[in-house]
């Protein structure tokens, strides 16, 4: 046998070898885990404002802080992002004012326990030429919440800052702001 006779052999052994192999057979699809969010549902709209319980107490005229974007937390532990760009609020001494961070915005129906919020940039104004930035003791909050958000419906709460409650004066004459609030149904 030649070496043609070797290459025809080896390729008829080639051939024959890969004849025996099997077609791939998919498996059926398996249902989604519990507790996933369940995205085929119709949204819920969520809007949320913010405001102060009152004006600043004296001496302050002017709080600014920097509100970042917000989270949800649903019961299953799933966070839950919203559609939200940063906001800097300036509360006054003189008149209260209100803020709309979200306006209808869509999300997705269930249980939320937890609302997070970052905060950053906060500094007070005591007058034209005196104040500074606050200390703050951490700058992302948990804010405990009871939240259940239906499907195909509108929800608007408000979340307030207990201002008096939340800037603290130390003894060596510094203000910290220890952020009081709650979220309330409109």
């Amino acid at each position: 046998m030649g070496r043609c006779g070797y290459l025809i052999a080896l390729l008829t052994g080639l051939l024959a070898g890969c004849g025996g192999t099997r077609e791939i057979v998919m498996a059926p699809p398996r249902p989604a885990a519990p507790g996933m969010p369940d995205t085929t549902a119709v949204p819920a709209r969520l809007s949320l404002t913010v405001a102060a319980d009152s004006v600043l107490p004296p001496p302050f005229q002017a709080l600014t802080l920097t509100l970042h974007p917000l989270a949800l937390r649903r019961a299953d532990g799933h966070r839950q992002p919203l559609p939200f760009a940063r906001r800097t609020l300036t509360f006054s001494a003189t008149t209260p004012r209100t803020w709309t961070l979200l306006e209808a915005a869509p999300v997705p129906p269930g249980r939320y326990d937890t609302l997070w919020i970052r905060l950053s940039d906060v500094s007070v104004r005591f007058g034209p030429n005196a104040g500074g930035t606050l200390t703050v003791e951490t700058d992302t909050l948990a804010l405990p919440v009871t939240l259940t958000l239906d499907p195909d419906r509108a929800h608007s709460y408000r979340l307030l800052f207990e201002l008096r409650r939340s800037l603290q004066a130390e003894p060596d004459c510094r203000w910290r702001f220890v952020p009081r609030m709650h979220l309330e149904v409109r």
